[in-house]
């Protein structure tokens, strides 16, 4: 592919300020400190959409040896792509995008990183105080536009020219506040508002009118060391462990329930190893981090994942469930944990509600790793017939969906299909509405370790492309993305990220003519006005886009077909569009038929 010669900045220019024609201004000072800050506390990747009144920021960014820029052209796609590294990294990414409507772009974005704990910096440049509120061009009122969707705000300091060492040093401050801000267990965007005045350049000697400055290298010397933020990680005491042991050895029918967002790290392991000692299966959701990559044998029998097919006829009576991550995508496994019984327990790290149900009973604040290790040390080993009972019921579930999957395509085989075609360790982002509960309810627990993300904080469909090319850009790894064709219609733009920032991926587009999401609901037996205002047929193909910003194009309508093209596109040099012509009534069909399947099959091992 042949990258742009602007749009990546890998390697950086020399500083500023080794230029004697060079005469820093107050706003290059302010930026420049904070910049550097940033960088000390951890901040690795800044993303640029290009403006004027964030000059001040872009430079320093663009002149910082040991930042990698990228420069994203419309903001809302430049946010995306900042949210898709940060949930790559664990790691904030800086976001800098000029005043006015440019700033309403990165909402969408802001409001994911909120809701799913994904660590960023917002920047956005703004008037100085005296204009704003004045009628001057392109100036809004920014002061906490985000309101509660972002951790902190703060309307940063007007830059000065001879700025005080402690002013100085508040700009370090201000840098690790906002890293720590950003990060950790209730992890999520921050935003800092730097109002800027003109001139918005460096001042050179050669200018008519040159604004005095202390040398960056001076305040440096006057200031302190970056300031460090550390975390602990919050622990289990032994009454409490004491008292769920002693609730684990009264009772063989327990769960443990692995939601989306599950810590990574290890907790995977830790997890499985709870459940061998206490014979509790794991219903683990493909966004847990516990389907894919799985441990040894003897933890993998223990992961389940077909409880969208098996609980549509077979009930596991649990009687403890100890739930991790957010809610389960699977609806069926949200009705279990709504109706059960059972006594629901939360385990987390952060202070974030996670029971839309509001059926939890208690709510333990821990480190999730360190809480499955503290019980597995105080448990025994139990083997009991509960396992064994909802084995049977995976199995069946698994059995049923592969007897389906041979007779016929339908839309549901496709992440199948792409999951069996990626390589060990590849990115596979997700997009909402179908894929998604596509893979959750179809791909089965395996040993294959995928990296899957998804944007699922607010579940929107929008920014998936943009997502994931932040994924690809902050990842070695091969990068798969499998979206709608709404999805893909609401973030074409972001097509053109691949070739601009150099990066190589695949795509796969589930087109099924509109939103085919809604046939699974009530309204589908209301048309009209189902047809038009819901489903919304739009008759599109994508080869002339994938022309247009220079993908290869790839149109498909069998597995044999899509596994073809899939391994060789993730194999290739350019990045390729691979589009899936599907039938979404088709699919609903499909997916009742694989109920009734499974409670044939089911009864019928019973009998047995």
């Amino acid at each position: 592919m042949e990258a742009s010669t602007s749009a990546r900045c890998s390697g950086k220019p020399k500083q500023l300020a080794s230029n004697p024609l060079i005469d820093i201004n107050a706003n290059t000072l302010w930026a420049r400190t904070f910049v550097h800050a940033l960088f000390d506390s951890g901040v690795r990747i800044a993303v640029i959409s290009p403006g004027s009144r964030s000059t001040p920021l872009t430079i320093s960014f663009a002149e910082h040896p040991q930042i990698e820029v990228f420069s994203i052209l419309d903001e809302r796609g430049a946010a995306f792509f900042a949210l898709g590294a940060g949930l790559s990294t664990d790691l904030p990414t800086a976001l800098v995008c000029t005043s006015g409507t440019a700033v309403a772009n990165l909402f969408p974005a802001a409001m994911e990183a909120n809701l799913a704990r994904v660590p960023l910096i917002l920047l956005t440049a703004d008037r100085p105080h005296d204009v704003r509120s004045s009628g001057a061009n392109q100036s809004v009122d920014q002061i906490k536009l985000f309101g509660n969707h972002v951790r902190w705000f703060e309307d940063v300091a007007e830059p000065e020219a001879l700025p005080l060492a402690r002013t100085i040093r508040y700009l370090s401050t201000l840098a690790a506040r906002a890293v720590g801000h950003a990060s950790g267990p209730m992890a999520g965007p921050v935003h800092l508002n730097f109002p800027f005045r003109k001139p918005l350049e460096p001042i050179t000697s050669t200018d008519a009118v040159s604004t005095p400055s202390r040398n960056l290298n001076d305040t440096h010397n006057s200031s302190h060391e970056t300031t460090i933020v550390h975390r602990g990680k919050a622990q289990i005491t032994e009454d409490i462990l004491g008292s769920l042991v002693t609730h684990i050895q009264r009772t063989s029918r327990g769960l443990l329930v692995c939601g989306p967002s599950c810590p990574d790290g290890g907790f995977p392991d830790a997890v499985q190893r709870l459940a061998q000692v206490t014979g509790y299966p794991i219903l683990a959701d493909c966004l847990s981090g516990v389907r894919f990559g799985l441990g040894n044998q003897h933890g993998r029998s223990h992961v389940l994942g077909g409880y969208e097919t098996f609980l549509s006829a077979y009930d596991p009576k649990p009687e403890l469930i100890f739930r991790f991550g957010t809610t389960p995508i699977s609806m069926k496994l949200q009705a279990l944990l709504e109706t059960t019984t059972a006594t629901q327990i939360l385990v987390a790290a952060h202070e974030v509600w996670q029971d839309p149900s509001h059926r939890i009973e208690q709510w333990v604040l821990s480190d999730e790793e360190h809480f499955c290790e503290a019980l597995y040390a105080r448990c025994t080993t139990r083997q009991g017939s509960y396992l064994e009972e909802m084995a049977r019921a995976e199995d069946i579930a698994w059995e049923s969906a592969s007897t389906l999957e041979k007779e016929i395509f339908f839309e549901g085989a496709v992440l199948p299909a792409v999951v069996n075609s990626l390589p060990d360790g590849c990115n596979l982002v997700v997009g909402n509405s179908l894929p998604i509960r596509h893979l959750d309810h179809f791909v089965r627990p395996q040993q294959k370790h995928l990296a899957v993300y998804c944007n699922r904080g607010a579940s929107g469909i929008d920014g998936t492309i943009a997502t994931a090319t932040g994924v690809g850009a902050s990842s070695t790894q091969p990068l798969v993305v499998v979206l709608g064709d709404l999805a893909l219609y609401h973030d074409l733009n972001s097509l053109f990220i691949f070739q601009r920032c150099n990066i190589l991926g695949t795509i796969v587009v589930l087109n099924n003519n509109g939103g085919g999401l809604f046939h699974s609901l009530p309204i589908a037996r209301h048309d009209p006005p189902f047809t038009e205002l819901f489903i919304t047929p739009h008759g599109l193909r994508f080869e002339h886009a994938a022309a247009m910003f220079g993908l290869d194009y790839i149109e498909v309508y069998d597995r044999p077909s899509l596994e073809e093209s899939l391994t060789t596109a993730i194999t290739a040099t350019r990045t390729t569009l691979i589009e899936v012509v599907t039938d979404s009534a088709n699919n609903q069909a499909i997916s009742a038929q694989l109920s009734r399947v499974f409670k044939q099959q089911y009864d019928l091992s019973i009998k047995d």
